[in-house]
């Protein structure tokens, strides 16, 4: 009997506290869950402006170390570079939203079709103002977009080149 008075005397949760705790964990679940979704969303655009990036850094590095490379530059305006570095002939230009470079008619480097490159441009800069042609700075503009559009400059000095 005394057994039976204590079960009795136990307390226990009713239905209405089970659903209003079941409610509130299911906000909370909602919301952290909102928070890793926003978080990852962040992420990937960060990491697609960041691929981006290194994307043009390393054509801005391969263009600038062939034109310093080059024996002769042919042209080098607008939106095709062509130049020879040891007889061979070598040409920068746009297909189709792709940058591409060719040594003597075959491609030797494609960029990444993951990057869009909208917009290529290679300017004269600066000489050394006595009309010399043989010091001439060459401005490379590169615009390439993934989520968003990025544009990377490099200036190349000409020193010793014939244009």
């Amino acid at each position: 009997m005394n057994y039976l008075k204590q079960n009795r005397k136990k307390k226990a949760y009713s239905l209405i506290e089970i659903v209003f705790s079941l409610a509130i964990m299911a906000f909370a679940t909602t919301v952290m869950f909102n928070f890793i979704i926003v978080g990852l969303k962040v992420n990937l655009a960060s990491l697609g402006r960041s691929f981006v990036r290194e994307e043009l850094s390393n054509i801005g590095q391969f263009m600038a170390r062939d034109l310093r490379s080059a024996d002769y530059i042919n042209s080098c305006t607008g939106t095709t570079c062509s130049y020879i570095i040891d007889g061979l002939q070598i040409n920068w230009y746009i297909n189709n939203n792709v940058l591409v470079k060719e040594r003597d008619g075959s491609t030797e480097y494609k960029s990444s079709p993951s990057i869009k490159v909208d917009y290529l441009d290679f300017s004269s800069g600066y000489t050394n103002g006595n009309g010399n042609s043989n010091s001439l700075n060459v401005v490379i503009t590169i615009s390439a977009s993934h989520n968003q559009n990025l544009v990377r400059q490099t200036s190349v000095s000409l020193r010793n080149y014939q244009l």
